[in-house]
């Protein structure tokens, strides 16, 4: 090897990073999207991390009021009561469906166009 192929195959070799730990990798998740406590285990341990550390990792995020499964519960049925439960002028599901999804939540809906239809 040449002199200057030796520092250009040095400044282009990576050092191997170390595995991430549960928390770690949770917390990455977590960043991108909200998870359920369910589907962040069920992601931790497909990604090959053991039982116990992704529980202490689960356990962890509760304790520090990243991971609270009511919270978001009542984030998305917000989201979802305000975007498809009650939509637009332009309509992106039928008046019936919505109302259909409401009566099996055991929610009144409160826009006028829904409420005619009762």
């Amino acid at each position: 090897m040449l002199p200057g192929e030796q520092a250009a195959e040095a400044k282009t070799a990576r050092k191997p990073r170390a595995k991430k730990t549960a928390l770690m990798y949770a917390v990455d998740l977590l960043a991108r999207q909200e998870q359920s406590s369910a589907k962040l285990r069920e992601k931790l341990l497909r990604k090959g991390y053991a039982e116990a550390e992704t529980e202490a990792a689960i356990a962890r995020l509760v304790e520090k009021h990243y991971l609270n499964d009511a919270d978001a519960c009542a984030r998305q049925f917000a989201y979802l009561s305000r975007f498809i439960l009650m939509p637009k002028t332009d309509e992106t599901i039928p008046r019936q469906q919505a109302l259909g999804v409401a009566r099996q939540l055991g929610y009144r809906p409160y826009h006028p166009a829904l409420i005619k239809q009762q």
